[in-house]
Formats: C-alpha cells, sequence, structure tokens
C-alpha cells in the first residue's frame, strides 16, 4: 500500500485548515448576526423596489405599486411610481400642492415616511391652519438632472403650484450606479450567499468596485462624454470660471476624505456646466407649467474641518440659482448651529438626517412658504 506523498500531506492539511478557518469564520458572523443580504433573502427587494427605466436619463426608478422594508425603513411607492400613499390626479380646491423632488435626504432613508421633511411639512403647515398637500417625489441616488427629469415624467402632470428641490452638495455628479445594481443582483440569490462568509467577501468587494466606478464615472472627461447635451458652456462666464479656479487651489491645499470626494467637482468645468443647464432647465418648466421653484441647499453633516471648500461649493450653487432665476435657501447657518452630530439619522451617516433635522428643514420651507402669500386662508 502505498502511503501519501508529502505533497499530497500538505495540501490536505492546508485544505484541512482553511476550511477550519472558514467554519470558524462562518460561526463567529453568525453569532454576531451579520446578515447584510437579510431583506434581500427575505424578499425579492431588487425587484420589489427598483427596475431599470426605459428613459435614458433616470437610468433606474422606483417600482409603482412596492411595499416592504429597504433602505433601512418600511417603504410604500404608491402607484405613480414615489413614496407615499395614492394620490388624486388633483388637489383638492383650495389646497395648495407642493411637489418635494431630490434624492435619498428627500425619500428619506432610514426614516418612516411620516419624518421625512415633505411629510413635516405637510403636518405642520396643515396643524397651523395651511391647506396643503406635499408629495416626495424624492428618489435614492439621483442626481440635480435625474430628479428634474423625474418631475417631468410623473410630478407635473399632477399639477405642483410648489417645487421644491432639495439639492445636495454631491447631486452635481454621478453618486448612484442602482442600475449595474439591479442588472447583477440576481447573483445574491445563489446559495452561495446564504454563507456569511460569502456575503462578507461579496459586500467588501462590491464596495470596493462600486467607489472605483463612481470615482471613473466623475472623471471631468468621462462625465463629459456621458452628459453630452445636458452640459451648459462657461467660456463666456469669467466669474464663475474663476470661482472654479478658486476652489481647484483650496483643493490642493486639503487632503479630502474620499466620503467628501464630491468637493473637487465644483472645479470641474463639466460638472459645473450640467449645474447650470439642469437650473435653467428647472426655471424653463417653471414657466412653461406655472409653478414657484425653490431650491433648498441641504448640508453635510459632518465637514470634517473642510468648512471653507463646503462655503464654497454652497455659494456656487446659490450664485447659479440666482443666474437661473430660482428662489433658494440655504440650511448652513441653521443645521452648524444645531450642533450637525445631533441631526444624523445614524451616527455615521453623514447625509441623511434624523426626525429632528427634517423638522428643520420642512421649518425653513414652511416659513418661505407663508412668506411668499401663497395661500389661502
Amino acid at each position: 500500500m502505498r502511503r501519501p506523498s508529502t505533497v499530497t500531506t500538505r495540501v490536505a492539511l492546508v485544505i484541512g485548515t482553511l476550511a477550519a478557518l472558514g467554519a470558524a469564520g462562518e460561526i463567529g458572523l453568525r453569532i454576531a448576526h451579520y446578515y447584510p443580504l437579510r431583506h434581500l433573502h427575505a424578499q425579492d427587494w431588487h425587484e420589489s423596489f427598483l427596475r431599470t427605466s426605459e428613459d435614458p436619463v433616470l437610468r433606474y426608478e422606483l417600482t409603482p405599486g412596492a411595499s416592504g422594508y429597504g433602505w433601512g425603513c418600511e417603504i410604500e411607492i404608491n402607484g405613480r411610481g414615489f413614496r407615499g400613499g395614492e394620490v388624486a390626479h388633483e388637489a383638492v380646491a383650495g389646497t395648495l400642492r407642493i411637489a418635494a423632488i431630490g434624492d435619498s435626504v428627500t425619500f428619506g432613508n432610514k426614516l418612516p415616511a411620516e419624518h421625512t421633511y415633505p411629510a413635516q411639512l405637510e403636518a405642520a403647515l396643515n396643524d397651523n391652519g395651511y391647506a396643503a398637500e406635499v408629495l416626495n417625489l424624492g428618489v435614492g441616488g439621483y442626481d440635480l438632472l435625474q430628479s428634474l427629469r423625474f418631475l417631468e415624467r410623473t410630478g407635473l402632470a399632477l399639477d405642483p403650484d410648489v417645487v421644491v428641490l432639495g439639492y445636495c452638495v454631491n447631486d452635481i455628479g454621478t453618486v448612484s450606479l442602482s442600475r449595474t445594481y439591479i442588472e447583477a443582483a440576481d447573483e445574491y440569490a445563489s446559495w452561495i450567499y446564504r454563507l456569511r462568509c460569502a456575503q462578507w467577501l461579496r459586500v467588501k468587494s462590491d464596495s470596493i468596485e462600486l467607489i472605483g466606478d463612481l470615482a471613473a464615472s466623475n472623471d471631468p472627461e468621462r462625465f463629459r462624454l456621458e452628459n453630452a447635451g445636458f452640459i451648459a458652456d462657461l467660456d463666456d462666464d469669467p466669474i464663475t470660471l474663476a470661482h472654479m479656479r478658486d476652489i481647484e487651489n483650496l483643493v490642493r491645499e486639503f487632503e479630502i476624505p474620499a466620503g467628501h470626494a464630491h468637493l473637487p467637482w465644483y472645479a470641474s468645468a463639466p460638472h459645473v456646466g450640467k449645474l447650470r443647464a439642469s437650473l435653467e432647465r428647472f426655471a424653463r418648466l417653471a414657466v412653461e407649467h406655472g409653478f414657484r421653484p425653490l431650491i433648498v441647499i441641504i448640508p453635510v453633516l459632518g465637514e470634517a474641518g473642510l468648512n471653507v471648500l463646503y462655503d464654497r461649493a454652497y455659494a456656487m450653487v446659490e450664485a447659479e440659482a440666482d443666474h437661473a432665476g430660482v428662489e433658494v435657501i440655504t440650511m448652513r447657518t441653521t443645521v452648524r448651529a444645531n450642533r450637525p452630530s445631533s441631526l444624523r439619522v445614524e451616527r455615521n451617516d453623514f447625509v441623511h438626517y434624523n426626525q429632528a433635522g427634517n423638522a428643520l428643514i420642512a421649518r425653513r420651507i414652511g416659513g418661505w412658504l407663508v412668506q411668499q402669500g401663497l395661500f389661502e386662508r
């Protein structure tokens, strides 16, 4: 009888050791209740809440009629494809209909619907005797142009009197690859992803790949090509070009953390050109469809000592809104005065606001609406 070779023995030992480590890791992750794909496995989440869009600008959209748990909260998508209950085609007579558009901050990731600023705005106005209906047309990951396109495709049919754009500082660039995720999500249904170790490896690799893909999508030249037709020419605007150079010089002075990679976009001509073209589009839509436009600049909730850069970015958005003839509210002073960390929905989430933070946003918008004399009393 032949004895196993030394090489065969070593290979078997290595395989056995790896298997033992894998089993130990699997047990440890289960004890720690690590299960990042829980809700994907509990229901067909990616098909329930997101679907690809036939519109090349939107690329993806919410699925009408979907409901369940996703993005850290219970979700109900109405038949028109946005968050909330069903909406009548026409508002009740004497009621001001307000459409809120924007990204996941407007949508209200990790919050029940009633804690979002659109819902709190409606409740506060009605409680104070102002007849108002506020529609939440926010979609996570949408940039400024996508938010406006969704307004065109869905919101304008509901004839809003006012459209509020909740602008976040990363809305100037590409921040979501949700369509790519939708197209690849079927892989998560494989039996291998019932293993926590496999989930850990996939989540880590997807995170690294996502960061790389987003960086590539926001390379100025690629961004220009992918957004051809939606970028305004800035060559005849020396003031904006000088503002961009100032930001570019400041960017060189700071070490920009990964979570603030959107700041250099304000020194990128394609990004700023798309910002201008989008805000001009917002102004045209307001004239054509007879609604009052308002931009609310919603700050990040942790500026990492980069306040001077953020101030320049917010100022550029204000200047571009003024250039387009759209009124703007900035929440910067209010948020900084209220300890930004206390307004986060989670301790390490610097983007999404909790109930109190959304209440601040709703209060500012409500004050503006009343000051404009838009209500019938």
